[in-house]
């Protein structure tokens, strides 16, 4: 079966950062997902602690080609319905991927979907 998501994590050497992040993804996750993993060329075992985890699907690249390709890369590896970005070092809170589908869901002439946050700048802010 198709996941609903597909939650595209490009990251380079921050283990722990990424540790974090896939634990809250799958923790505060309710909705069917896949968690898609592109390693641009870390050196600090970031590829090896999310196979032996077991934790989604692992792209791997030899040397950092950059977020912009990874993403991408991410994104055509991607199986769910809506694909979602989401940097290494963020975490999930509960209710934050009902949130973003919900909104896709309401407002069929939606294409993209953004969280709130305390560490942007306006619009997106949190007071």
């Amino acid at each position: 079966m198709r996941p609903e998501a597909s939650i595209v994590i490009p990251c380079f050497n921050a283990v722990e950062y990424t540790m974090a992040c896939v634990a809250s993804i799958e923790r505060h996750s309710q909705e069917s997902h896949e968690i898609v993993l592109v390693d641009n060329g870390s050196t600090d075992g970031t590829s090896e602690w999310f196979q032996a985890g077991d934790h989604g699907m692992l792209v791997r690249n030899h040397q950092n080609l950059g977020f912009a390709v990874a993403a991408n890369q991410g994104m055509e590896a991607a199986m769910g319905d809506t694909v979602v970005l989401l940097n290494s070092d963020a975490l999930a809170t509960p209710g934050w991927l009902t949130a973003l589908l919900g909104a896709l869901r309401r407002d069929p002439t939606l294409g993209v979907a953004v969280p709130r946050s305390n560490f942007v700048i306006d619009p997106q802010i949190i007071e």
